[in-house]
């Protein structure tokens, strides 16, 4: 559920000039480091693959990268149990990393891109039918503390020093409330034919 939200924000956001690299929900995964030392980094599901390697998009800032942008989000909690929905309610934290010389040179703060992010996230995103029913969209603010940012991954030293100026981040978190039907939803099925 969560991540289908997280897709319907990304889409929402995604026409911005300056948004490169845009995710999902992102998951900390493993991978190989330098001298084959595991790091853990963001990356999300590569919508735009079939079922292979590459189902698992990147999402590593670099210095050739104007942003990279994706999602987290904490455990949704059931609010209200319904006759025929149950009520939801779930933070979800939009993660900005951008590199204000590839955006814009004259440009040293944050506050003309959190802008255009807010202008363009709905109050109410569109129903997904017999699944997700009357998702509102509430800004709830900006973390100001860089360095908990990233602190579940690690990136390779050099990832690390792309907090400083040139580079910049931000978070943003929304809480999204939303219901779900009790009454179309069939069992969940595992499909052996997804891979």
């Amino acid at each position: 559920m969560i991540s289908r939200i997280a897709n319907l924000l990304k889409d929402e956001i995604s026409s911005i000039t300056w948004v490169e690299t845009i995710g999902g929900l992102a998951k900390a995964t493993k991978t190989a480091g330098l001298n084959d030392t595991e790091i853990i980094i963001p990356t999300c599901k590569n919508v735009s693959s079939a079922c292979d390697n590459s189902d698992l998009k990147s999402l590593v800032p670099t210095s050739v990268k104007k942003s990279v942008l994706f999602f987290e989000a904490e455990p949704a909690i059931a609010e209200k149990n319904m006759i025929n929905h149950v009520e939801w309610s779930v933070n979800i934290k939009l993660l900005v990393w951008v590199n204000y010389k590839l955006i814009d040179q004259d440009m040293v703060e944050p506050s003309r891109l959190i802008l255009d992010i807010l202008h363009n996230m709905p109050i109410i995103l569109p129903n997904v039918p017999n699944y997700l029913n009357g998702m509102v969209l509430e800004y709830v603010g900006q973390n100001e503390n860089k360095e908990d940012m990233f602190n579940k991954y690690t990136f390779f030293e050099k990832e690390t020093q792309y907090v400083t100026y040139p580079y910049d981040c931000f978070s943003l978190t929304f809480n999204v409330s939303f219901r779900t039907p009790k009454i179309c939803l069939d069992d969940t099925e595992l499909d052996p034919t997804v891979c």
